[in-house]
């Protein structure tokens, strides 16, 4: 099935409410929220002035959008996609911003992780309080030596694998990917 409606790029596309829905984002600010079961657009969000980078499901009741001009926005999607809580990260670019999607009972269920406008740091946003702690990611074992430039991918699981081969949970961890091409990851508990 193909949904029509955006008449500028898709930039980024989730699905939520239980994968019912299809959140999607596009390069004017607009984001579409389509129903699978209609197959139609039930709602139209103008949610940024700039591009959307990035659509991601909060505690399966909220949606995500973050801009290119550093714009972090929570919207309600049980009711109307009401504006419920707004963040200004400072970071300028196209790095996505990430959540624990899967869980609704994690302690991790209202945190949102987003690059920060200082290099080397990610920021992780409390919607309950809208407090924001600030993590280092360390570029290697001795810590911070050479700079990994920019920030331009994250995800987020709060119940990742110790390893490859093993499935005992080890807790909240965050993978980071920079524009020189290096991938880091940070175990929130200890923060390494």
């Amino acid at each position: 099935r193909v949904f029509r409606g955006h008449d500028q790029p898709v930039n980024c596309v989730k699905f939520c409410k239980g994968s019912s829905l299809i959140a999607s984002g596009d390069s004017k600010g607009l984001v579409k929220i389509w129903s699978l079961e209609s197959k139609r657009c039930i709602s139209n969000i103008f949610s940024h002035a700039d591009s959307v980078v990035s659509v991601e499901v909060l505690n399966n009741e909220y949606l995500v959008t973050s801009s290119k001009t550093a714009e972090l926005k929570v919207w309600d999607i049980n009711v109307t996609a009401t504006l419920v809580n707004e963040f200004n990260t400072g970071h300028y670019g196209f790095c996505n911003v990430a959540t624990d999607s899967k869980s609704v009972s994690s302690e991790w269920k209202n945190i949102i992780i987003s690059p920060s406008q200082e290099s080397g740091e990610i920021l992780l946003w409390d919607t309950r309080s809208a407090e924001k702690t600030s993590l280092k990611v360390k570029n290697n074992e001795s810590g911070l030596s050479k700079a990994h430039g920019m920030l331009t991918s994250l995800h987020f699981d709060s119940n990742h694998p110790s390893g490859c081969n093993s499935s005992i949970p080890i807790g909240p961890a965050i993978v980071c990917g920079f524009e020189d091409g290096s991938v880091s990851t940070i175990d929130i508990r200890t923060t390494n």
